[in-house]
């Protein structure tokens, strides 16, 4: 337990250095040089605020530590890999901000969500930024040879189109409640949206760990597989026992096709 501790500790730290709850000159230029006048830092830390909100609530942080137990499995030292744990956590709760205003959810993480607190415009602007910001860490300053920054950066852009792949089509059956899809088309849903941060994090920690190609597209498989487990647990727990800081059945009242709702259209054709 202490070790696992001191792994999540670690991740806490890179994402508190990416996202820090005050910004500074020196945090600004390391992420832009396009600068022809200085920002009040109080500016910053405002359309940040939403981002960060969520971040200081916590979460699983499985994916970041996906990523340091890959970059030790493919060789590597864990240190390679602390400092772009944020790539694979800032996305993931930026797409938590996006995607309940989509869904108009009004709780996460146990607290309001954070939209109804700072606004949909700015919060809307946080989560996007949460994606970009973590681009930063793989750039020029990164410490690491171009080749392999080009390979982060390229499997970082698929992962997002695959989680927006995934996420256009959770909306479009949700807002269709005669559209229900297959069993094998849900699942490919899953894997786009829940799969590809999990499938990111075990290609970049292996990536970092000095695996080769092979063995990136191992992990990627195997983390990807693993994230739509993961997806398909927290459907039937969401009709159950409810998941932690969320309502229980709220993917009901949504209108959601999870896979319990699917397997139950299909096997009842005259009652749904």
């Amino acid at each position: 337990m202490d070790q696992y501790s001191e792994r999540l500790g670690k991740i806490e730290e890179a994402l508190e250095a990416l996202m820090p709850e005050r910004a500074t000159g020196d945090w600004l230029s390391s992420m832009t040089d396009a600068l022809s006048s200085p920002i009040p830092s109080s500016m910053i830390d405002r359309f940040h605020a939403p981002g960060r909100e969520l971040l200081v609530r916590g979460g699983k942080r499985w994916r970041p530590l996906v990523m340091v137990l890959c970059c030790e499995a493919a060789g590597g030292h864990s240190k390679m890999a602390y400092p772009f744990t944020p790539m694979v956590e800032m996305p993931h709760n930026g797409s938590l901000i996006i995607d309940d205003i989509e869904d108009k959810s009004v709780e996460r993480r146990g607290k309001p969500a954070v939209h109804l607190l700072h606004g949909d415009d700015i919060s809307i602007n946080a989560g996007n930024l949460m994606y970009f910001n973590a681009t930063a860490l793989a750039g020029r300053d990164s410490g690491i040879d171009d080749g392999l920054r080009l390979r982060l950066l390229d499997a970082y852009c698929d992962s997002l189109r695959r989680l927006h792949f995934g996420q256009g089509l959770d909306i479009q059956w949700h807002n269709d409640h005669s559209s229900v899809p297959e069993v094998p088309v849900y699942l490919q849903m899953c894997r786009f949206k829940t799969g590809a941060l999990a499938r990111f994090a075990a290609t970049a920690g292996t990536m970092l760990g000095g695996g080769d190609d092979r063995l990136c597209a191992l992990a990627a498989e195997s983390w990807e597989k693993a994230g739509v487990g993961f997806q398909i647990l927290d459907d039937v727990k969401n009709l159950t026992t409810g998941n932690p800081g969320k309502d229980r059945g709220d993917d009901m009242v949504e209108g959601k096709k999870s896979l319990p709702v699917i397997l139950y259209y299909r096997d009842n054709p005259g009652r749904a």
